[in-house]
């Protein structure tokens, strides 16, 4: 569906209000077809991370499984603390954008952090910035994670979908403090192609270690099951300190899986 700007959303650019470097996802014809992620070539970006890139007919093209589209592929270091992670859609022109789902792994293969396109959050266009949809993800490496690698891609079924934004009317009412108009909104048709914005940071957080005190834990309580559940209730409870304490006492204690039970909470956050 066609529609024009009203003058509150004329100005809306790509790359919002704020000057993201731009990043070419161009590769060269011989590298550009994938059939495995271990053939993926990866652009290597210093912290922090604040990007823009368009995913087009020059792009890296990843054919594995459910996946048959255009991918970004980032590597940043992994031995800087645990980061934030921001992957964001935009519409372009009006007209189409890119469903995107990304997984971030570690130089082992290990998965840190992934999200699909169902997990993204609509954001109205507002001021400079354009629709988009974004997701946000907190990623903690393992001790021994030297690279992370940011895989961004889009699976056949979410290529063949739409996704619904506000009308620019609506927008240009709730500018004005007026009542929005009863019309229907948009369905953006879902493109090979598109445009994203990708940021990373440290993670305050979690990366801070503050010292805080913790409960006493009985002696007798060294149990796997004990502290995989009293991470777990930690994370919910957003005592990310605690958590951290007894994620250190279960690694003294060589208690397997701890690490993968603190992201998968973390994430779940």
């Amino acid at each position: 569906m066609k529609y024009k700007w009203l003058p509150l959303v004329a100005a809306f650019s790509l790359a919002g209000c704020s000057t993201p470097q731009v990043v070419s996802s161009d590769v060269e014809p011989s590298q550009q077809v994938s059939t495995a992620v271990e053939q993926l070539s990866w652009t290597k970006l210093a912290l922090p991370v604040d990007v823009t890139t368009e995913l087009s007919k020059n792009s890296q093209i990843l054919l594995l499984d459910g996946v048959a589209s255009p991918v970004a592929t980032f590597s940043v270091d992994g031995n800087r603390g645990s980061l934030d992670v921001e992957i964001a859609s935009l519409v372009v022109k009006e007209s189409s954008m890119y469903a995107p789902s990304v997984k971030i792994t570690d130089n082992k293969d290990r998965v840190l952090a992934e999200k699909s396109f169902s997990d993204f959050e609509y954001k109205e266009a507002k001021l400079l910035n354009p629709d988009r949809y974004v997701a946000n993800l907190t990623v903690i490496p393992f001790d021994d994670s030297e690279e992370l690698h940011i895989l961004v891609y889009s699976t056949k079924e979410d290529i063949a979908g739409g996704s619904t934004v506000t009308h620019p009317a609506k927008l240009y009412a709730k500018a004005r403090s007026n009542q929005p108009p009863e019309i229907a909104d948009p369905v953006i048709p879902h493109s090979l192609y598109g445009a994203l914005t990708i940021k990373v940071d440290a993670n305050n957080v979690v990366t801070k270690r503050e010292q805080t005190e913790t409960e006493y834990v009985p002696a007798a309580a060294t149990s796997e099951e004990y502290y995989k559940s009293a991470i777990e209730k930690a994370v919910a409870e957003d005592n990310i300190p605690k958590a951290l304490s007894l994620l250190d006492e279960a690694k003294a204690l060589n208690i397997e899986g701890v690490q993968e039970v603190f992201v998968k909470a973390i994430n779940a956050k």
